[in-house]
């Protein structure tokens, strides 16, 4: 992280690390759904079998 020459403050250019969660996020959500697609599965069987909820699933795999 780089600093503004006397204020130790970030400057302008960076971000705050927002953007690359959000990727994280999404292409988390897309393994998920690739990979309970190829084992067969349903949103519910899936959540069924790891001890959450449908709407969970489905929130993951839409990175909400």
């Amino acid at each position: 992280m780089t600093a503004q020459p006397g204020t130790g403050a970030p400057t302008g250019s960076e971000t705050d690390g927002t953007d690359e969660v959000a990727d994280l996020f999404r292409a988390l959500g897309r393994q998920v759904k690739v990979a309970r697609e190829r084992a067969g599965l349903s949103q519910k069987e899936l959540g069924d079998r790891v001890g959450y909820g449908e709407e969970t699933i489905s929130s993951v795999e839409r990175a909400r």
